[in-house]
């Protein structure tokens, strides 16, 4: 009985795991593309959602992506086109998620700070992350 019980718990902190190199992975790979703008959802130093702009001169086209943590899920939503958006999911199982802002580094670049916490089956565990942002 004991060892289905510590098998379960192995199980649930692999789902955690798996679910935080997730959301830091699609994060990392998301940000990182070459966006010229970044908006925060919120005022405040906190925000729950940042959209990602993408706008050229040479061409009339601006593309828009929004990142937002929503019913227990951290989600992109990209605009295809005026009447299409294209929702995919980032991690699963978020308990809480923000976005921070931050300061300029030393060296001019700028990274994106986050917080989320993950809950399976009972149990929660907090990370912290950074992705740079172009």
């Amino acid at each position: 009985s004991s060892t289905f019980k510590i098998s379960g718990q192995v199980q649930t902190q692999l789902a955690i795991d798996e679910e935080m190199m997730k959301l830091n992975g699609n994060l990392k790979n998301i940000i990182s593309r070459n966006w010229t703008g970044l908006v925060f959802g919120e005022e405040g130093a906190t925000s729950t959602t940042i959209t990602l702009i993408s706008s050229l001169p040479i061409l009339s086209s601006t593309t828009v992506a929004t990142i937002t943590y929503v019913d227990g899920k951290v989600v992109m939503k990209y605009f295809v086109s005026e009447a299409e958006i294209s929702t995919s999911t980032l991690a699963e199982n978020v308990s809480a998620f923000v976005f921070d802002r931050s300061p300029e580094s030393v060296s001019g670049s700028q990274y994106i700070y986050y917080d989320a916490e993950f809950t399976v089956n009972g149990v929660s565990r907090t990370m912290n992350g950074a992705v740079r942002f172009y």
